[in-house]
């Protein structure tokens, strides 16, 4: 047998030479295929074409390309139809708002603050869009609402609506021995 390493195998003996020149190609295939892929610029993303009035003391306006949505201090959100030069709607506000809390057997009544509405554009998966968070507090309780409302480009007669209600922690005394 001639110097050098060799292993014994099922198909004879081969020598450690002719095995690293039958796998030295596949090493440097394998390594040249990692590479981390060209990075590509995306273009930002079109703005929403959703229009936001806030005024002061409200309501806060929201228009699409076909419908229009009042967000009153209440928190009722009445809808419109555009057509042409016409609003089209099937309601109208009533004097409380669209949803009710109950205390003590008594109903909350909320005041929204419109003048403090967050509005930031919505890029999810229903496509280009806007949310806007609006916070209010219960006239006779320490009770928080907060109330977001989602409209987005694809679904211009569509408006999105979410309230979450919570009392805030009372704050915690703490003194240190």
């Amino acid at each position: 047998m001639k110097p050098g390493f060799s292993r014994k195998s099922w198909f004879g003996t081969i020598q450690f030479g002719k095995m690293l020149s039958l796998f030295a190609p596949l090493l440097f295939l394998s390594a040249s295929c990692s590479r981390p892929p060209a990075k590509t610029e995306t273009p930002a993303p079109e703005p929403s074409q959703i229009k936001v009035d806030v005024k002061a003391g409200g309501p806060i306006v929201l228009t699409t390309s076909s419908a229009e949505f009042q967000i009153l201090p209440s928190g009722y959100i009445q809808a419109s139809l555009i057509k042409g030069d016409q609003k089209l709607s099937l309601d109208q506000p009533g004097a409380g708002s669209s949803d009710v809390l109950m205390q003590d057997g008594k109903p909350v009544q909320f005041a929204l603050d419109l003048s403090a509405a967050k509005v930031v554009d919505s890029p999810g998966k229903l496509g280009r869009g806007k949310r806007w968070k609006i916070r209010g507090h219960a006239q006779d309780a320490n009770i928080q609402r907060t109330l977001q409302v989602e409209g987005y480009d694809a679904f211009p007669i569509f408006c999105f609506r979410a309230r979450s209600t919570r009392t805030p922690a009372p704050p915690m005394s703490t003194s240190i021995a």
